[in-house]
């Protein structure tokens, strides 16, 4: 085999591993990219992951207590639509977002709920001071901390409470 063949296989076996590693590191990095909802999905039911996933609106309202002492959606209420709902399901649909191993103790009084569209049995209470979300879905739920998150979180959540306060 003469010295000329050898370089060219040579360089060929070089030029398909530097692509094949490219790709990988392109496969890995979009992997990586993409938002995880697997723990997620394990705590609060994939019925409310998707109810999250598919919405296009959502019913904001600050919480207040009825008369049966329970936090429910004040009367005065805004609708989220557009780049909110997507800053929202970024925020609320990705892993990294939660502490999933602990809740810190904290008394749990939200002040604002989102409600899904056509869904009365599926909502959110957030409680802003101590960073924690409750999720409903019927007679079920259960608090996550969104401490990884909630300097944007609670940003987005008081513009929108702020935008309502002024609403007439």
């Amino acid at each position: 085999m003469s010295n000329k063949f050898k370089n060219h296989n040579f360089n060929k076996f070089v030029y398909s591993t530097l692509l094949l590693l490219t790709l990988i590191s392109c496969l890995f990095a979009f992997i990586g990219e993409r938002q995880s909802t697997r723990k997620l999905t394990e705590r609060i039911d994939r019925h409310l992951v998707e109810q999250i996933m598919n919405q296009q609106q959502i019913t904001v309202g600050r919480a207040i207590k009825n008369e049966d002492n329970v936090f429910v959606m004040a009367t005065k209420r805004h609708i989220v639509t557009g780049d909110k709902i997507k800053t929202l399901k970024k925020i609320l649909l990705n892993d990294k977002n939660y502490t999933f191993d602990l809740t810190k103790k904290c008394l749990f009084a939200p002040e604002a709920v989102f409600q899904f569209q056509n869904d009365e049995q599926s909502s959110l209470m957030i409680n802003l001071f101590c960073n924690q979300i409750k999720f409903i879905d019927g007679d079920k739920s259960i608090i996550l901390d969104y401490d990884p998150v909630a300097e944007e979180f609670n940003a987005f959540c008081r513009d929108i409470l702020e935008h309502l306060d002024k609403e007439e």
